[in-house]
């Protein structure tokens, strides 16, 4: 009776204990698919973002799937003008990048005396120090594409200098800055 009582307990023990370790692990699991850490290198997001600042991003809001066409269709809602992306860059030696969301797709983009133009209108984000860089304006942001710039426009490699970033490359929005503690920032 008592070998009885000890092998129920045990299994009990056991059974919770599995339960625990298996919750804990779709959780592990459930976050990283939701969340990414991001940390910014360089000066491209001044003053928005500083080199060192660190980010959790939100990949779960712009997962997309194939729309049978060869294009991709974003489950929830694709970027929206002015969010803070993280994206993968085309150079493989760069790694990750974080810019801003100018022009989505189908937007004409025009740069003029250093202001930005999304659809006739003036952004007022750079204060007329935007150089055009690389490419002709204006020009008409393609399907599944997004132009980005960084806050900082003289100091930054953006959509001026490379073109457009891909649905596909697109990582996640910038949800907030956690550290250093002095720069902690909800990012709407």
């Amino acid at each position: 009776m008592v070998i009885s009582m000890m092998v129920s307990s045990m299994r009990k023990s056991f059974r919770d204990m599995s339960e625990t370790v298996i919750t804990a692990a779709l959780m592990f699991v459930a976050i990283h698919v939701v969340v990414q850490s991001f940390q910014v290198s360089g000066m491209s997001m001044l003053p928005t973002l500083d080199s060192g600042q660190r980010l959790l991003v939100n990949k779960f809001l712009f997962a997309s799937v194939g729309d049978g066409n060869g294009g991709r269709t974003f489950v929830f809602h694709g970027p929206e003008r002015d969010d803070i992306v993280i994206f993968r860059s085309k150079s493989q030696s760069i790694g990750e990048l974080v810019k801003r969301v100018v022009g989505l797709p189908g937007d004409e983009i025009d740069i003029k005396n250093g202001w930005v133009f999304v659809n006739g209108h003036r952004e007022d984000r750079a204060s007329g120090s935007t150089k055009p860089g690389s490419t002709t304006y204006p020009l008409t942001v393609p399907e599944d594409m997004y132009f980005v710039l960084g806050d900082n426009r003289g100091r930054s490699n953006d959509s001026r200098e490379w073109g457009f970033v891909e649905i596909k490359d697109l990582i996640g929005r910038a949800w907030f800055s956690y550290w250093p503690l002095d720069q902690l920032k909800i990012f709407g």
